[in-house]
């Protein structure tokens, strides 16, 4: 037991690096689409108590952003669904103008899981904080492809996925920054530090 958990860190801290961030701020989970999940309604539901109920995201995202979108709408979100140009890229400008008073989260891809458009994350994250929302990044095609720094990039959240880059399926992560608000959506034996309870 004590030798798996030893490769379990070794594991979070491989990734940690990887993208430049700290161990403790990565999550295991069972893969994108979790990690997606997680991501989407554990922020979201964060800032309800706040009022911030308005979210921002594309129409090209994976299905497993859009339907945590929509699951959230049933929950009384209200969510603004933005379109790409031809050329698959998001103008910042054209995410700015879809800022609302109670705008909370911005959930964008950095590339495109079908024509591989890669979106300027760093111009986006700073468009995104300016008014004030917390901005999550869909990194699953992204991570092993290009270089990811949520640092440079200026991401709240991030999500990959193990089988993307040969690793076993069924496995991901989930990057939230450090006292970032986040609700648990699955509770228990307070695993992955509370934020995803379940033996790993």
């Amino acid at each position: 037991g004590l030798q798996a958990k030893d490769l379990v860190q070794k594991a979070r801290e491989q990734c940690a690096d990887a993208i430049g961030a700290h161990p403790e701020q990565i999550l295991f989970t069972s893969g994108g689409t979790e990690s997606n999940n997680m991501a989407v309604l554990g922020l979201a539901r964060s800032l309800r108590k706040s009022q911030k109920t308005h979210l921002i995201t594309t129409q090209v995202e994976h299905p497993s952003i859009l339907a945590a979108m929509q699951f959230l709408e049933g929950e009384g979100f209200d969510v603004t669904y933005l379109p790409v140009t031809k050329s698959g890229s998001l103008p910042p400008a054209l995410v700015e103008s879809a800022f609302q008073e109670n705008t909370g989260l911005v959930s964008i891809m950095a590339v495109n899981n079908e024509v591989g458009s890669v979106m300027d994350i760093p111009a986006l994250a700073a468009v995104v904080h300016k008014a004030g929302a917390l901005f999550h990044v869909d990194a699953t095609q992204a991570f092993g492809k290009i270089p990811v720094s949520v640092k440079e990039w200026g991401v709240d959240a991030l999500s990959i996925s193990s089988h993307k880059i040969g690793g076993p399926k069924g496995m991901g992560a989930l990057y939230v920054k450090a006292r970032t608000p986040f609700t648990a959506q699955i509770v228990g034996g307070g695993q992955e530090s509370g934020r995803r309870s379940g033996t790993q």
